[in-house]
């Protein structure tokens, strides 16, 4: 489950770099996202 949501929060962040989809807002959401997903996954392990 989370690397389905893992590789599709990767997606839309790449895409918005690239994009030059510089929202702060959504950029910081997606960055604490990824930062829950990994702490989550790591105690998972």
């Amino acid at each position: 489950m989370f690397a389905t949501a893992w590789a599709e929060l990767s997606r839309l962040w790449r895409f918005g770099i690239e994009n030059g989809l510089y929202a702060e807002h959504i950029l910081n959401k997606l960055e604490g996202i990824r930062k829950y997903v990994e702490e989550y996954a790591n105690r998972l392990r």
